[in-house]
């Protein structure tokens, strides 16, 4: 899906979509499946600066984290879903602010650190 730079000044929401522009907006395929993936993807998001988890529900493959911004410590809810892809997952997520109509783009970024943790800490996980 193709954004536009008017995107984060009219939303404050973003998700990864198979058929975004940018690859670090599309969702992560794992080659472990789902039961595996979630306590995996868990310690990735442990990993990250200003991050927490929220809950966690390993039979739904579902994960809710927090991520809290530097400067006025602003939360956005980032909910992710691991799904059976083949033999192995395949990772969605929607990050949201919890406050305001437009995040300037913040949303995004949190999916594109995310999704860049996960292709990183992938490496370990196909040696």
């Amino acid at each position: 899906m193709a954004r536009s730079w008017l995107d984060g000044l009219t939303k404050n929401w973003a998700d990864l979509t198979e058929n975004d522009s940018d690859p670090k907006l599309r969702p992560v395929s794992l080659p472990i499946p789902p039961a595996e993936a979630v306590p995996w993807v868990v310690s990735v998001i442990n990993h990250l600066n200003r991050w927490k988890l929220d809950s966690v529900d390993p039979s739904a493959g579902t994960i809710h984290a927090i991520h809290i911004t530097i400067l006025w410590r602003f939360r956005d809810d980032v909910h992710i879903r691991i799904e059976p892809e083949g033999n192995g997952s395949r990772v969605f997520a929607h990050s949201q602010a919890r406050l305001g109509k437009a995040d300037l783009g913040k949303n995004a970024q949190n999916l594109r650190e995310l999704t860049d943790a996960l292709r990183e800490g992938m490496k370990s996980l196909t040696r």
